[in-house]
């Protein structure tokens, strides 16, 4: 008797032939071979995705907005992108273009924040906002020194300015703490300590 986590042959095989048609895809698309491996290796579930329907359409309309080449580079920095569509990681560059912060910098820091929702990105800016009692013109300052932050739902990143006000002593809310985290290394949301 097989063991289910080991699947059935057929899984097995249905498995490794959805793989080489996502191979095949993302070669047609122009993706060269190194990338595909890493992205696949990364994110296996595009090996499930429906070529026609999902992954087919998702890969022809980044190559329309980037090209292939850039499409190559973005998905080998974050290889969930194709999760996005172009439009949604726009809304999130616009937004931020809009405050006031870099973000052609932030998008080359992180990409992977361009392709989360825009409305997560800004519950995640707004928790921070509250959290520090931020004036919207001390936004700009604070995303471009800290982009990593953008990666994490609200309660992650308030949860690390709690531990930071825990250690120093102090309240989220006040000045002294905005200077420590204005003042912090800018590992301070890094994925290791958040």
């Amino acid at each position: 008797m097989l063991n289910n986590s080991m699947g059935t042959p057929a899984t097995k095989s249905e498995f490794a032939a959805n793989g080489e048609a996502a191979r095949a895809e993302f070669c047609r698309a122009g993706i060269p071979d190194e990338v595909i491996t890493k992205v696949l290796m990364q994110y296996q579930p595009y090996q499930r995705w429906d070529i026609a329907t999902k992954l087919r359409p998702a890969l022809q309309l980044w190559v329309k907005q980037l090209g292939s080449q850039q499409l190559s580079a973005r998905l080998f920095k974050h290889p969930r992108l194709l999760l996005s569509t172009p439009e949604e990681c726009s809304a999130v560059f616009l937004w931020l273009a809009s405050i006031g912060a870099d973000a052609q910098r932030i998008q080359q820091k992180v990409p992977r924040v361009m392709a989360r929702p825009l409305d997560q990105v800004q519950s995640t800016m707004s928790a921070i906002q509250q959290a520090l009692r931020l004036r919207d013109n001390q936004l700009p300052a604070f995303l471009n020194r800290y982009p990593y932050c953008l990666r994490y739902v609200p309660e992650r990143v308030t949860q690390t300015l709690h531990t930071v006000a825990e250690l120093l002593a102090v309240p989220v809310t006040s000045e002294h703490m905005q200077e420590v985290v204005m003042g912090c290394g800018q590992d301070l949301f890094d994925q290791r300590l958040c």
